[in-house]
Formats: C-alpha cells, structure tokens, sequence
C-alpha cells in the first residue's frame, strides 16, 4: 500500500476565539491568541501525506497573511519551506492590536511583507525580507531559536532613511501649538522654549516589560 495523497484538496477554517480553542486542544494559549480576535483561513493542499505542498491565505487581526511551501513530517527534515506574505492597510493599528506602539508621530501607512521561510524543531529562518512600510523599503533576514529559555532572535536587517520622530510618541494638540508660537518669538525667551521643548515628551514612563520574553541581537542599517 503506497503513501496517501491529496489531490487539489480545498479547506476553509474559521476559529471565533484561538485561545479558546487551544485551551480545548490542552494546550496553553499564548498571550498573542487572546488578542488576535477571529481567525479564518482557507487554501488547498496537495502532494504526499509525508511532504504535503500547502497554498494558503488568513485573516487574522486586520491582517491578511498568506502561506505557500511544503511541510515534512519525515524525521530529520525541516518542518516547512516556503513563501510567507503579510499584509496590512494600517501598521500602527496592527501593532496597536498586540500592545504595541501608543501614539506615534504620524501613520506609518501600510504594511507590505514577503519572505521566504524555513521552520525546524529549533529555528524559524527568514530570508530575503521584502517590505514596505509606508514609504519606507525593508529588506534583510532574521533567525529565531526557540530552543533556550527565551525565543534568540538574531536579524540583519536594511532600511531607506528612517525618519524616527515618526515612531515616537505624538505631542498633544496644545503643546505643539503652544511651541509654534515660541518658535516665533525673539531669541531672548529662551526660557519659554526650553519649557515648551520639555512639555513636548511624555512623562509617563515606557513600559519595555515585553523585552523579557525575547533575547535579541538586530542590526540595523539605514542612510544617514
């Protein structure tokens, strides 16, 4: 008797509460899955039960995400191969979703992401990062060990000119009016600006809490 096969073999999945469900599944739902909201998926699979090929595409969070590449359930083998995308018309409000990013300066604009993956029982390998994120190019590659304690992510990653006041927290309404009218009175009420260019950041302290989950070793290179 040879091994199974799927042939053109079409699926749609809907999944109202993930953590829901993997706490069915007797698994313990990561803090991710109680955020994410309703997940639904559909795609088709073919090839080999061992080594089936995989083209499918999610929405989950706003986000649209799609797989396409082969897993293995041979032993030895890499778990899965493939092309994975992400796409999402606000980045900030995505990143809102999971806790991250208050008030940034202005809207980063969209998210535009391609790669291609490799996922082992110890790595999840990415490369060739494509992205756009607003006007901004990305491109790169990132490893992340999930063996230690603590997911290793090492990433070497290369941008266009990163305009940073963009990913900082937005000064209220008043106080960017109030510094431009500083900004036009004469030299001598230095006083008054520093006071306003002090109001202009937040005193509330940041909470980097969520470092603690991952050790990490990024390198950045963008023009100056």
């Amino acid at each position: 008797m040879g091994i199974p096969k799927f042939e053109n073999l079409q699926f749609k999945a809907r999944v109202l509460d993930p953590a829901r469900l993997a706490r069915k599944l007797d698994m313990a739902p990561l803090p991710v899955t109680r955020v994410m909201g309703e997940v639904k998926a559909k795609g088709q699979i073919n090839g080999s039960l061992l080594t089936p090929k995989l083209d499918v595409s999610s929405e989950l969070a706003g986000a649209s995400l799609g797989l396409k590449g082969e897993l293995s359930f041979l032993p030895g083998a890499d778990i899965m191969n493939g092309d994975i995308s992400l796409k999402h018309d606000d980045f900030v409000a995505l990143m809102r979703r999971f806790g991250i990013f208050d008030r940034p300066g202005s809207s980063l604009g969209a998210i535009d992401l391609k790669a291609k993956v490799e996922v082992s029982s110890k790595t999840v390998f990415l490369e060739n990062i494509r992205a756009t994120l607003g006007k901004l190019n990305i491109g790169g590659e990132a490893n992340i060990n999930v063996m230690g304690p603590r997911p290793l992510i090492k990433a070497s990653i290369n941008t266009g000119a990163v305009v940073m006041d963009n990913f900082l927290s937005a000064p209220q309404r008043a106080v960017r009016e109030k510094l431009q009218a500083v900004q036009k009175t004469p030299r001598s009420k230095s006083k008054s600006r520093l006071s306003v260019t002090r109001d202009r950041f937040s005193k509330d302290v940041i909470d980097l809490s969520g470092l603690d989950s991952v050790d990490a070793d990024v390198t950045l290179k963008s023009p100056v």
